[in-house]
Order: structure tokens, then sequence, then C-alpha cells
């Protein structure tokens, strides 16, 4: 399936339509069938397809609707009645493309949908989307100097987050304070990874932007991190973190403890159904 255009508008004659849109804020009178992409930048041509464009430009929409991803179904026509299995959003930013927050108007409410943030097999993330800060809660040690920010990368496998001997880092998703998730819209986060030692990677949300310069005690406010999930061998591949109770804005932080690379494969919120 493969629908391309700009501005776009798909659906038959006398029926609903989709509409796309952007912006930072989701609009105050939708129609029926509007999605909404969370962007600052401009919204280029919008694809519908199983698989990401093969050429796309600056601020181009990928929208899948391969059927392994949907997580809606937006009719889009009456007659006949005619529905539009929806996935997830990125927006390609002119080297890889960037997962966003996206929702449709469905029945009167806006209903999100998938939010995948890194994924090496479709090409979505990179170690350019995060921002590296001072350790979590979690990690904590006697002294400062045991707290350093980890070195982030990519590679084939996916993006890496390094930290060396003796030392506890945090990686979190976003390059400033604006970039919040609304995690009211979603039940669960995963992250599939590979590491290089036995030792804890913890997957957090976080309520507030981790500032180094607000640390106290070695510490960030406790209430900074509302869920957490921590593995502490090598042979665990993913660590989840139940979403369902959370309300309002936040961040996904990863942390890292010794000297290991942690490699994300998958990291993804699954929205309420």
């Amino acid at each position: 399936m493969s629908i391309v255009g700009r501005g776009i508008s798909v659906g038959g004659g006398g029926g609903l339509k989709v509409k796309v849109v952007g912006g930072t804020t989701q609009p105050s009178n939708p129609k029926e069938g509007t999605i909404w992409v969370k962007t600052s930048s401009d919204i280029g041509n919008v694809y519908f397809t199983n698989a990401s464009p093969e050429s796309p430009a600056l601020n181009d929409i990928w929208i899948c609707v391969n059927e392994s991803w949907i997580s809606r179904y937006i009719p889009i026509s009456e007659k006949p009645y005619t529905q539009l299995p929806v996935g997830f959003c990125c927006q390609w930013n002119g080297s890889y493309w960037n997962g966003r927050e996206s929702k449709v108007y469905m029945n009167s409410e806006w209903c999100a949908l998938t939010l995948v943030l890194a994924h090496k097999n479709l090409g979505i993330g990179s170690s350019a989307d995060w921002s590296a800060f001072n350790s979590i809660e979690s990690f904590l040690t006697t002294t400062v100097a045991n707290m350093q920010a980890p070195t982030l990368g990519s590679s084939a496998s996916g993006i890496t987050i390094t930290q060396v001997t003796n030392k506890r880092g945090t990686a979190v998703y976003g390059t400033s304070d604006a970039d919040t998730i609304d995690f009211s819209n979603y039940d669960s986060i995963i992250m599939y990874y590979y590491d290089t030692a036995s030792s804890y990677r913890e997957l957090c949300i976080a309520t507030e932007w981790p500032d180094p310069s607000s640390l106290t005690n070695n510490k960030y406010a406790t209430a900074a991190y509302t869920q957490k999930n921590n593995a502490s061998t090598s042979s665990t591949t993913n660590i989840s973190v139940d979403c369902s109770a959370i309300t309002g804005d936040g961040y996904v932080a990863i942390g890292i403890n010794n000297k290991q690379i942690i490699t994300i494969a998958q990291l993804i919120l699954y929205p309420v159904s």
C-alpha cells in the first residue's frame, strides 16, 4: 500500500477522510480522521506505506501501515466502508527517521499511535537524538567523582551507550527539556538491547529534565523518576516499564553502570488501547 501527498487528505467519495497536520500542540477543533504529528518542523510529503520510503526529502512523514505494526484502524470511506490501518509515525531529518508522537482523532477523541523512538531494522533513531547527563538515582555512590556522562554513538546493531570502569551515568532521549513525551497516552515502554558485561542497566521514565547542575547529594530530586526497571545480567535482552498509571509529560532515560556498552536495538512505546 502506498499513498503519497503533501498536506494530504485521503478517502473515498462522500466518506470520511484522513488529514495529516503538524504542530507542537494538537488541533483544538479536529475533524474525524485527522492525524496530528507532534513536530516543530514543517510537514513535507506524507507516505502511508508498509516500508520506509526509499528517497525521502527533508521533513517528509512516514506513517507505517504494515499489518505487524497496526495500532489503529481509521475509517476513510463510508461508501463502501473502508478502514486505513496505521501503526506509527516518523519524520525524515535528512539523515534518518525520527519517531514522532502522533495521534488520530477517532470517535470524537484523540487516540495515540505507537511511538517508535529507535529501531535498527527500520532506520529509526540515531545517537544524535540523545543528550547525556549524570547518574540517575539508583546508581548513587558516595562521591560525585563516580558519576560520568556516558559516550553516545551508533553501530550497525543500533544506538550505543558506552561507560568507563567504575562510573555511572545516564542517557536521556531528546536534546532539551522541550522534548517531552505525554505518557498519559501509553501503556508500556520496552527496550530491546545487547550489552558487553554483566552489570546494571536501567530503563526509566523521568518526570524532570535531568540537569547536572541541580544534583544534590549526588542525586536528582526524589520525584524525578516515576517508574523504573533494571536488569543485572547480560543475558537479559529486554526491559519494560509500565506507563499505565503515569499522567503528564516526561522523558525516557537509560542508566548504565560500570565498563560496558549497551546497544539499543529497539525502544518502543505502546499506546493505551
